[in-house]
Protein backbone atom coordinates (compact mmCIF):
# COMPACT_ATOMS: atom_id res chain seq x y z
CA UNK A 1 0.00 0.00 0.00
CA UNK A 2 1.04 3.69 -0.83
CA UNK A 3 1.55 5.62 1.98
CA UNK A 4 -0.90 8.71 2.79
CA UNK A 5 0.14 11.87 1.51
CA UNK A 6 -0.55 15.07 3.97
CA UNK A 7 -1.26 18.35 2.69
CA UNK A 8 0.33 20.84 4.96
CA UNK A 9 -2.33 22.44 6.92
CA UNK A 10 -3.39 18.39 7.77
CA UNK A 11 0.07 17.76 8.54
CA UNK A 12 0.40 20.30 10.87
CA UNK A 13 -2.87 20.16 12.57
CA UNK A 14 -1.67 16.05 13.29
CA UNK A 15 1.47 17.14 14.52
CA UNK A 16 -0.20 19.51 17.32
CA UNK A 17 -2.43 16.94 18.00
CA UNK A 18 0.82 14.33 18.84
CA UNK A 19 2.71 17.15 20.89
CA UNK A 20 -0.25 18.05 22.69
CA UNK A 21 -2.78 15.46 23.50
CA UNK A 22 -1.20 12.19 24.21
CA UNK A 23 -1.12 12.57 27.99
CA UNK A 24 -4.26 13.72 27.87
CA UNK A 25 -7.79 11.38 27.42
CA UNK A 26 -9.44 8.41 27.31
CA UNK A 27 -7.65 4.98 25.92
CA UNK A 28 -9.85 2.32 25.52
CA UNK A 29 -9.43 -1.38 25.29
CA UNK A 30 -12.24 -2.82 23.64
CA UNK A 31 -14.83 -0.76 20.86
CA UNK A 32 -17.63 -1.00 23.27
CA UNK A 33 -16.29 1.70 25.24
CA UNK A 34 -15.65 4.21 22.98
CA UNK A 35 -19.39 2.97 21.74
CA UNK A 36 -20.27 3.92 25.59
CA UNK A 37 -18.65 6.95 25.28
CA UNK A 38 -19.52 8.46 21.86
CA UNK A 39 -23.38 7.60 23.12
CA UNK A 40 -22.79 9.62 26.59
CA UNK A 41 -21.09 12.57 24.66
CA UNK A 42 -24.50 12.80 22.40
CA UNK A 43 -26.56 12.76 25.37
CA UNK A 44 -24.76 15.43 27.24
CA UNK A 45 -26.49 18.07 27.86
CA UNK A 46 -24.04 21.03 26.36
CA UNK A 47 -23.84 18.74 23.26
CA UNK A 48 -27.87 18.59 22.72
CA UNK A 49 -28.08 22.83 23.42
CA UNK A 50 -25.10 22.90 20.52
CA UNK A 51 -26.20 20.18 18.63
CA UNK A 52 -29.54 19.86 18.88
CA UNK A 53 -30.14 17.82 15.33
CA UNK A 54 -27.63 15.06 16.13
CA UNK A 55 -29.06 11.99 17.86
CA UNK A 56 -26.48 9.46 17.18
CA UNK A 57 -22.86 8.44 16.71
CA UNK A 58 -22.03 4.57 16.00
CA UNK A 59 -18.27 3.51 16.45
CA UNK A 60 -16.66 0.96 14.36
CA UNK A 61 -13.36 -0.65 14.03
CA UNK A 62 -11.45 -0.40 10.52
CA UNK A 63 -10.07 -2.98 9.32
CA UNK A 64 -6.75 -4.38 10.51
CA UNK A 65 -4.45 -3.04 7.63
CA UNK A 66 -6.37 0.36 8.02
CA UNK A 67 -3.65 3.05 9.07
CA UNK A 68 -5.74 6.27 9.50
CA UNK A 69 -9.60 6.77 11.54
CA UNK A 70 -12.13 8.14 9.40
CA UNK A 71 -15.71 9.40 9.64
CA UNK A 72 -19.18 9.74 7.54
CA UNK A 73 -22.12 11.74 8.69
CA UNK A 74 -25.56 10.57 8.43
CA UNK A 75 -27.75 12.98 6.57
CA UNK A 76 -31.26 13.62 7.57
CA UNK A 77 -33.77 16.28 6.37
CA UNK A 78 -32.05 19.69 6.80
CA UNK A 79 -28.66 20.54 6.11
CA UNK A 80 -27.04 19.28 9.52
CA UNK A 81 -26.21 15.56 9.77
CA UNK A 82 -27.93 14.21 12.47
CA UNK A 83 -25.34 11.44 13.38
CA UNK A 84 -22.07 9.99 12.21
CA UNK A 85 -20.46 6.95 12.02
CA UNK A 86 -16.93 6.43 13.38
CA UNK A 87 -14.06 3.95 11.93
CA UNK A 88 -11.38 4.03 14.18
CA UNK A 89 -7.98 2.53 12.90
CA UNK A 90 -6.29 -0.35 14.94
CA UNK A 91 -4.67 1.38 17.71
CA UNK A 92 -6.72 4.61 17.69
CA UNK A 93 -9.28 3.90 20.81
CA UNK A 94 -8.70 7.12 22.07
CA UNK A 95 -10.84 9.70 23.03
CA UNK A 96 -8.61 12.41 21.09
CA UNK A 97 -9.11 10.66 17.60
CA UNK A 98 -12.53 9.67 18.46
CA UNK A 99 -12.96 13.45 19.02
CA UNK A 100 -11.23 14.81 15.70
CA UNK A 101 -12.87 12.62 13.62
CA UNK A 102 -16.47 13.49 15.00
CA UNK A 103 -15.46 17.24 14.79
CA UNK A 104 -14.91 16.18 10.66
CA UNK A 105 -18.88 15.78 10.86
CA UNK A 106 -20.01 18.61 12.89
CA UNK A 107 -17.78 20.99 11.16
CA UNK A 108 -19.76 20.16 8.19
CA UNK A 109 -18.69 18.71 4.81
CA UNK A 110 -15.34 20.44 2.83
CA UNK A 111 -14.03 21.57 6.02
CA UNK A 112 -11.25 19.49 6.15
CA UNK A 113 -9.03 20.59 8.58
CA UNK A 114 -9.80 24.10 8.04
CA UNK A 115 -10.20 26.99 10.82
CA UNK A 116 -14.29 25.71 11.15
CA UNK A 117 -13.29 21.84 12.20
CA UNK A 118 -10.86 23.53 14.60
CA UNK A 119 -13.55 25.82 16.38
CA UNK A 120 -15.61 22.58 16.43
CA UNK A 121 -12.68 20.62 17.33
CA UNK A 122 -11.24 22.28 20.33
CA UNK A 123 -15.01 22.94 21.85
CA UNK A 124 -15.21 19.21 22.08
CA UNK A 125 -11.83 19.37 23.82
CA UNK A 126 -12.68 21.88 25.94
CA UNK A 127 -16.02 19.94 26.78
CA UNK A 128 -14.79 16.81 27.22
CA UNK A 129 -11.03 16.79 27.71
CA UNK A 130 -10.80 19.48 30.02
CA UNK A 131 -9.10 22.75 29.74
CA UNK A 132 -5.54 21.35 30.20
CA UNK A 133 -5.88 19.87 26.96
CA UNK A 134 -7.74 22.45 25.68
CA UNK A 135 -4.87 25.11 26.36
CA UNK A 136 -2.04 22.68 25.56
CA UNK A 137 -3.55 21.70 22.17
CA UNK A 138 -4.48 25.66 21.28
CA UNK A 139 -1.00 26.16 22.02
CA UNK A 140 0.31 23.55 19.81
CA UNK A 141 -1.45 25.08 16.68
CA UNK A 142 -0.40 28.48 17.66
CA UNK A 143 3.36 27.31 17.33
CA UNK A 144 3.18 25.73 13.58
CA UNK A 145 3.81 28.62 10.91
CA UNK A 146 1.07 26.49 8.63
CA UNK A 147 -1.80 27.48 10.67
CA UNK A 148 -1.10 31.11 11.07
CA UNK A 149 -3.70 32.03 8.37
CA UNK A 150 -5.76 30.19 10.70
CA UNK A 151 -4.84 30.74 14.41
CA UNK A 152 -3.43 33.75 15.54
CA UNK A 153 -0.66 34.01 17.89
CA UNK A 154 -2.81 33.72 21.14
CA UNK A 155 -3.89 30.08 19.15
CA UNK A 156 -7.55 31.11 18.79
CA UNK A 157 -9.32 29.99 15.39
CA UNK A 158 -10.02 33.39 13.63
CA UNK A 159 -10.85 32.27 9.79
CA UNK A 160 -11.95 29.78 7.32
CA UNK A 161 -9.79 28.62 4.51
Amino acid sequence: MAPRRLGVVQAAVYAAEAEALEAWGQRWARLRQAQAYADGLVGREWFGARWPQFGHCHVERRGSGARYSTAAAVDGDGPEPIGAIILLAPGHLTQAVLLHELAHVLAGPGEGHSAGFLAVQLELLRNEMGFGAYADYRAALGERPELAGLIDLRGTVTSAL
